[in-house]
């Protein structure tokens, strides 16, 4: 009996330390791919071109076309695209004939810090991309478990997204070398269109697209207030967050009916034509919306400034909000109207805004703020009085040598001084 009360405990604590062993050879308390720094402006400006010059959507004449990054540019690609769907860090590693991928995958719904760091070669052959070597942490994953599991996985996309995979179709090689990666496929306008047409998806999911094309119709038809005269923008943004109160009382979520007002208004502010971005509504295409004269503060560069960036900072993350208004400054100093510290405020408020919005926690109180009968501009953007502005890029780099120097980050100080200090925002 004894003999028999030990082997159950023998079995018993190989059958416990069997899944913590598991445990701690998978995951870990550090990421193995930390989050990359934000793209400088340069970066940003290199990867817009490259990405313009590769476009498939310009015209061009059809044949084979072929598309080349180095491991560099991959990279950037790889974050913002990451940054903007997932957030989860990604390195990519060229090498000849296949590529090692790395990502660190943040556990949800654990008290600390846990993460899966995932790790594995992919290669082109047989005219389909293929993955070998995966390993989770320090633990390989068996052959045969990927071997049983990946076909399962491409029938459920090719069963959900067929488009795609006629997509890939078109893909006839993909060239994998030492710092470059070539992809040649088949260009013809049917394909441009395709790519055009699945691209709205990715922007934005059909429940997204539809709530945004509400409010689009809605701006629509309160446009005729701004087009012939200056109006301050609280005044369109009032009357969408009232019908968004009513779509809430209706059972609508609060955080989901404020990103498609901020996305409307962001797509607005932007000048970009909604159907460049949105498949047609109840077969219609919607009617292009103008920013006509609407102003924040009395100008309307802040008014575009807060509304974009508040749109990205709801469909994307702060980072690369951060990094897309630090940008848009950076190349108004190259040549343009020069950078701008008060172009910049807006930018960091439209940021404070989006969050607000956006979080289960006070998505509803900024409702209820928005359509308060006494809101002024002045409640959500702070004043950009003596803040330096038309600053040239030769200017800059005398008296802020960059960024990081000590009196750009003063500035950045009292942006963020300027911002917190007003009760607007006091609950973020």
């Amino acid at each position: 009996m004894r003999r028999r009360h030990k082997l159950f405990g023998i079995l018993l604590a190989v059958l416990i330390s069997i899944p913590i062993a598991i445990f701690m050879l998978a995951l870990s308390l550090h990421p193995a791919t930390p989050t990359p720094a934000p793209l400088s402006h340069e970066q940003i400006t290199q990867l817009k071109a490259h990405l313009r010059q590769n476009s498939p959507f310009k015209r061009q004449p059809s044949g084979t076309k072929t598309v080349t990054f180095n491991e560099k540019t991959l990279n950037q690609g790889a974050q913002v695209f990451m940054a903007t769907y997932a957030n989860i860090p990604l390195r990519i590693r060229l090498h000849n004939g296949f590529a090692n991928v790395s990502m660190s995958i943040l556990l949800p719904s654990i008290p600390t810090n846990i993460y899966a760091n995932i790790h594995f070669k992919t290669f082109y052959k047989n005219q389909q991309i293929n993955i070998q070597n995966i390993t989770v942490g320090h633990l390989p994953v068996p052959r045969f478990v990927y071997d049983l599991l990946l076909p399962s996985v491409k029938a459920f996309f090719i069963d959900q997204y067929p488009d795609y995979f006629k997509l890939i179709s078109n893909i006839k090689d993909i060239n994998f070398s030492e710092n470059e990666l070539k992809i040649r496929y088949q260009w013809d306008r049917k394909f441009a269109h395709q790519v055009k047409k699945l691209s709205k998806d990715l922007l934005f999911t059909n429940e997204e697209q539809k709530r945004i094309a509400f409010y689009y119709e809605k701006l629509g038809q309160i446009s005729r207030l701004y087009l012939w005269k200056p109006t301050s923008v609280h005044k369109v943004m009032q009357p969408l967050f009232q019908h968004a109160l009513k779509r809430v009382e209706l059972g609508a979520n609060p955080v989901q009916e404020n990103k498609a007002i901020l996305m409307t208004l962001g797509i607005m502010a932007s000048g970009v034509r909604i159907n460049y971005l949105f498949k047609p509504q109840k077969n219609k295409y919607l009617r292009h919306v103008y920013y006509g004269r609407l102003q924040l503060s009395g100008r309307r560069d802040l008014m575009q400034h807060f509304l974009i960036s508040a749109a990205l900072t709801v469909s994307t993350n702060k980072m690369l909000t951060d990094t897309i208004g630090l940008s848009k400054e950076m190349s108004d100093a190259d040549g343009g109207s020069g950078f701008s510290f008060a172009d910049l405020l807006a930018d960091r408020a439209g940021v404070a805004f989006g969050k607000m919005a956006a979080s289960e926690e006070t998505a509803l109180l900024l409702m209820k703020k928005m359509v308060n009968k006494n809101l002024s501009p002045r409640d959500f953007m702070p004043s950009h009085k003596d803040l330096p502005e038309a600053i040239s890029k030769l200017e800059f780099s005398q008296k802020y040598i960059d960024v990081n120097n000590p009196k750009y980050l003063y500035l950045e100080q009292e942006i963020s001084q300027r911002i917190s200090k007003l009760p607007f925002y006091s609950q973020l």
